[in-house]
């Protein structure tokens, strides 16, 4: 898999619409908690995850298990820079960052802190 660590510790990576996101071991990720994810951020997220309940979306959750396909990457990517008023720049966009609702926020909390 490209754009992953050597030292990232994977399991068998999850695939859907021809895109591959790796399941990260949970000993090889500081952990969120529900709470550290902000509820905006999680407004931004859920129309892009058909498979999602309507609770607090949990940090460990796979977005790839939640619904999250290549074309609805391309429209969240677009809602985020809209809503947040950054531009992503190319090189976190990997499938390491989009593994787990956790992973993207972490990704994107270092752009918008």
């Amino acid at each position: 898999m490209t754009g992953v660590p050597a030292s990232t510790n994977l399991r068998q990576a999850s695939c859907f619409a021809g895109l591959c996101l790796p399941t990260v071991m949970k000993s090889e990720v500081r952990l969120l908690s529900a709470s550290e994810i902000p509820d905006t951020f999680q407004d931004i997220l859920r129309p892009h995850l058909p498979y999602a309940d309507s609770g607090e979306l949990a940090a460990a959750s796979e977005l790839g298990g939640l619904g999250l396909d290549s074309m609805s990457i391309v429209a969240l990517l677009a809602d985020i820079e809209n809503s947040y008023d950054v531009e992503l720049p190319d090189d976190i966009l990997n499938e390491e960052t989009f593994a787990t609702v956790g992973s993207l926020w972490r990704t994107l909390s270092t752009l918008v802190a």
